[in-house]
């Protein structure tokens, strides 16, 4: 994927946009530091450049949070999917299995 803001920069990892905002709540367009409000996430940046270059709003689902707009509901899950605490044992990978703090995959993997 790549991402993109009002600013038009595509030059950064899409992962490396959302930890920026996420992580170091760093909105700002790392190439110009022009703050962004919303940041594209997709594969096709240059569709939604000349949305915004027209004033339109981006389409797309929302994390609202964070100001990401996801080029569909993949994309989002692919995000969200960074934010997991995953064990990475080839029985919990077939089963999906996820935990809701890093004390708990701790545990997991101690067991």
């Amino acid at each position: 994927y790549a991402a993109v803001g009002s600013c038009g920069h595509m030059e950064v990892c899409w992962i490396c946009a959302v930890r920026l905002r996420a992580i170091v709540k760093d909105f700002r367009c790392p190439v110009c530091k022009e703050e962004l409000k919303e940041i594209y996430l997709g594969n096709d940046p240059n569709k939604a450049l000349k949305e915004l270059n027209k004033g339109q709003p981006l389409k797309g689902p929302k994390e609202p949070k964070l100001g990401l707009v996801f080029a569909s509901e993949s994309v989002k899950e692919d995000v969200e999917r960074l934010f997991d605490y995953r064990c990475w044992h080839q029985r919990c990978l077939q089963n999906k299995e996820c935990f809701p703090t890093i004390e708990a995959l701790r545990r997991h993997l101690e067991t």
